[in-house]
């Protein structure tokens, strides 16, 4: 494909605002069902389904976590695209920090923005996304370990 990633950006650009209804709505019902730390089941169903009608592979409870998942778009052959989606919410105060928009940004890129055949054609063939069930408490935990 002639013009590498520049020539990427105005398609990217222009998949985005078309699908901008759906993220939008996709966001805000992860925001108005705020989900705690390894309790995010609505959001990851969400998000599983999502990537699911948009053909990625997807297998859910990963690592053990019933919340988390990965998810795939292509094959292993060529390098690898990996985004993380975090999706829980903070006690008390919902997703303050905004993890409402960074995993649905994170089922946004390439593969969903429809320029996959673009991106196969710049040999970036796989897209892996991997999901990461609660952040802030895991944070939180680290964090409070510092202080002993």
């Amino acid at each position: 494909m002639s013009g590498g990633v520049e020539s990427l950006k105005p398609r990217v650009a222009a998949a985005v605002d078309r699908l901008a209804d759906e993220l939008e709505a996709l966001s805000h019902r992860i925001h108005d069902n705020p989900e705690l730390a390894f309790n995010e089941h609505r959001s990851a169903g969400l998000l599983v389904e999502a990537l699911r009608g948009d053909g990625f592979d997807v297998s859910a409870g990963t690592g053990g976590l019933e919340t988390a998942f990965r998810a795939e778009h292509g094959t292993a052959e060529k390098p690898t695209v990996a985004v993380l989606a975090e999706y829980d919410a903070l006690p008390g105060i919902g997703h303050a920090c905004g993890h409402n928009l960074i995993c649905t940004a994170a089922v946004t890129p390439l593969a969903r923005a429809g320029t996959l055949a673009a991106a196969k054609a710049m040999a970036m063939t796989t897209y892996d996304l991997l999901s990461d069930p609660a952040l802030v408490a895991k944070a939180r935990r680290e964090f409070e370990s510092t202080k002993a």
